[in-house]
């Protein structure tokens, strides 16, 4: 009895301690709007449990987020507003907006491409570390 009290409460603990889809996830920005991002240093974002950190290719930024299903919502991401060059900050721009309308995500089967929908642009990422 003791042995099935301790394997329910090690479960329960479990179940509690679950991780969201995203959390420890770090992506590469691979297209905006189905238009391939061909910048020699890609954006990116890094998922922690309720936070993400993201990096625009030049800029730096991070905030809040939050998961319910499929939906996604970002706070508003404090970054850094270095010049960067007109191509570097069209980009940045255009990242930042689509971040900032997200609705919903999506990964992969494989768990190695994530698609962040909303606005009128999706991002596409690739994952660049195992979880």
């Amino acid at each position: 009895m003791k042995n099935l009290l301790a394997l329910l409460a090690m479960l329960a603990l479990g179940f509690g301690l679950a991780q969201n889809a995203l959390e420890g996830s770090e992506w590469e920005l691979e297209a905006i709007g189905g238009k391939a991002v061909t910048l020699e240093k890609k954006p990116t974002l890094a998922f922690t449990a309720d936070r993400v950190n993201a990096f625009y290719g030049c800029n730096r930024g991070s905030g809040a987020y939050t998961l319910k299903g499929t939906a996604i919502k970002f706070g508003a991401l404090m970054s850094t507003k270095m010049a960067c060059g007109e191509a570097q900050d069209r980009i940045e721009m255009e990242f930042s907006v689509a971040l900032s309308k997200a609705l919903r995500y999506s990964l992969s089967a494989d768990g190695m491409t994530l698609r962040i929908l909303g606005g009128d642009k999706s991002l596409t990422f690739k994952r660049v570390n195992n979880k």
